[in-house]
């Protein structure tokens, strides 16, 4: 949401446009752009679509910041180290409080399993083909 209201700003700046110029290409108030661009409210599809044509500018453009027709940049994101201190945190929990940490284990372990493969199957595809294309 955060990159969709700089954009509309940083795009409707570019133009020269005002808000209030903005409010009147597409047919909606001036407060509705403040809004946009505050971050407070989003876009219908519709709406942002108009926004892209008086802007000159794709959706994908105004969503991601990207050029028209470019994938949006994805970074990996590492539990590994999260992990490890989970990992440590509980290992001595375990010898202090013995059961409890057992419970702490796996209470923490569990969540960050689940979210690496959740990373990982919803970015699997992008990530590998990252990778082809970096060895090319």
């Amino acid at each position: 949401m955060q990159n969709l209201s700089h954009n509309i700003r940083t795009l409707r700046k570019a133009q020269g446009l005002t808000q209030e110029e903005l409010a009147a290409a597409l047919h909606v108030t001036r407060q509705a752009v403040s809004s946009w661009e505050r971050g407070g409210s989003c876009p219908d599809f519709d709406t942002l679509k108009r926004i892209g044509e008086v802007l000159g500018a794709a959706p994908e453009q105004l969503l991601y910041g990207a050029a028209a027709g470019e994938a949006p940049k994805m970074r990996k994101v590492s539990y590994g180290l999260a992990m490890l201190v989970s990992l440590v945190l509980c290992f001595i929990a375990f010898f202090f409080l013995e059961y409890l940490g057992i419970a702490l284990y796996f209470a923490l372990l569990i969540p960050f399993c689940t979210c690496f493969i959740i990373d990982e199957l919803r970015n699997g595809a992008y990530y590998r083909k990252q990778q082809q294309d970096e060895t090319e």
